[in-house]
């Protein structure tokens, strides 16, 4: 009775939304459900078309579309709507140039390529102006529910054992019905702070069933197997354990007993449960991997005991050993960008401002794709410094306009505020995109990016012009 309840209250506010909002709402919702579709169209029936693609272009030509239209006379709406006609030059120049160094076909690739790349920060330029204050508890409790969908969707695979492996080959881990997964990885690590906010600030559960829920998250969470997995939810908890430590320091009335015990025994629970799910399984199979690659390197004179190499590529061993740790921590991605920067040097000064594309030519005048999966290397090398600077000036410029509001008025300590759980969102989004990629350039993830960074400008865009600093 309670859940049809709630249900009939959510549909009553759906309705009382902003147009552009409920569309918002509709597509958190619905973003997940068409991936789902789109793996299983390609895996089962082998349809290259993806519905979800499709769907995230409209979803981002609306959006545009709703920001342009707008009548605002603010200088800061003008700067952007002028940056968009910039872009387009830019983009113009960028696609001459690809055609020409790779022919149409791979021009479209490009272009292609460039939508994906580019939604993140044009979702952010639009949504900035387009979240309302008065709408983030809604947003917020949408991206909940996708959230627990995806969750939820991992566990309905595995129980009926219809869910796809996570690799193709060697490792171990599962997917659900999704279809990457680096992709689920990082769009579960954005929203796992999220989440924890939601169970340890508004629900009335008792801690134990608090940890419990969230214990069964992480569980269902670890099974993709991905190093990003458990480096989220393990970062999110000393993260919060250190926001609770700080808050205690500046204010002694602040009580942090509770939260602090319920934190810590999830703490303990997400590193117990590393070795027995296939995070820590993979992470042995990468290292043996890396043993046997020591072993076939070296010549029978030089050759070391078992024991002795074990203790090469156990902690202390890896910390002192440079590219094994490497290999670790980036599963060779490091390797890519050697390849990447060879040709980036040998290109013409036009190709580094404007970008070579994903696209390169063997010694052999073979075209190839060439992709780090390292967000930040492959903007760069694929879209020039012009490129880069479009991006980092939207994305960048709107984070540090509210990190400036955020710890300027001190935000970020006022017990029970959301603000530090979305900044802790933006850092892993950052450390993802770094360390497996897959999160700037990918609308899957992008899009969740996005809609944190317009609910961070919105809660300080009010909050700040009311609260006087030091309080």
């Amino acid at each position: 009775m309670q859940v049809q309840h709630k249900v009939k209250e959510e549909i009553i506010h759906f309705k009382l939304l902003e147009p552009y909002t409920r569309v918002l709402i509709a597509f958190i919702l619905l973003n997940p459900v068409m991936d789902v579709i789109t793996s299983i169209g390609i895996r089962e029936f082998g349809i290259s078309l993806s519905i979800g693609i499709a769907a995230k272009g409209l979803f981002l030509l609306y959006t545009l579309y709703t920001f342009i239209s707008r009548r605002s006379l603010s200088a800061s709406d003008k700067a952007a709507k002028v940056l968009l006609i910039l872009f387009l030059v830019y983009a113009v120049v960028h696609s001459i140039f690809s055609t020409r160094n790779f022919g149409f076909s791979r021009m479209i690739t490009g272009s292609i390529t460039m939508v994906k790349t580019f939604y993140l920060p044009f979702l952010v330029l639009s949504l900035n102006r387009l979240i309302e204050k008065k709408d983030v508890p809604y947003i917020i409790r949408m991206l909940v529910y996708g959230g627990i969908f995806v969750a939820s969707i991992m566990a309905l695979s595995m129980l009926t054992d219809t869910d796809y492996n996570a690799y193709k080959y060697g490792k171990t881990g599962s997917v659900g019905w999704f279809f990457a997964a680096n992709e689920v990885s990082a769009l579960l690590g954005i929203l796992t702070p999220i989440l924890i906010y939601y169970v340890l600030e508004k629900t009335k559960l008792h801690s134990i069933f608090k940890v419990l829920l969230l214990g069964i998250y992480t569980f269902l969470y670890y099974q993709i197997g991905t190093k990003v997995v458990a480096l989220s939810v393990i970062m999110t908890l000393l993260y919060l354990i250190l926001l609770h430590a700080v808050r205690k320091a500046r204010s002694r009335k602040t009580p942090i007993l509770k939260p602090l015990v319920t934190i810590s025994l999830l703490l303990l629970l997400s590193i117990g449960l590393v070795p027995v799910t296939p995070i820590g399984i993979n992470l042995n199979l990468h290292n043996n991997l890396l043993i046997d690659q020591y072993k076939d390197n070296i010549d029978e004179e030089n050759a070391e005991s078992e024991e002795d190499i074990k203790e090469d590529f156990g902690i202390e061993g890896l910390l002192d050993n440079e590219e094994a740790l490497m290999s670790l921590v980036f599963s060779g991605r490091d390797e890519y960008f050697t390849v990447r920067k060879f040709i980036y040097d040998r290109a013409a000064p036009a190709e580094k401002l404007f970008g070579l594309t994903q696209f390169a030519r063997t010694d052999k005048e073979e075209i190839k794709s060439y992709i780090i999966e390292i967000d930040y290397f492959d903007i760069f090398f694929n879209f020039g410094i012009i490129g880069s600077l479009f991006y980092w000036l939207i994305v960048l410029g709107s984070l540090g306009k509210s990190m400036k509001r955020i710890f300027r008025d001190w935000l970020v300590l006022k017990p029970g505020s959301p603000l530090p759980y979305y900044i802790c969102s933006v850092i892993l989004a950052f450390g993802i995109a770094l360390f497996a990629g897959h999160v700037f350039v990918s609308p899957s993830v992008s899009f969740y990016l996005a809609v944190i960074i317009g609910i961070l400008t919105a809660e300080t865009k009010e909050r700040s012009s009311h609260v006087s600093p030091g309080r």
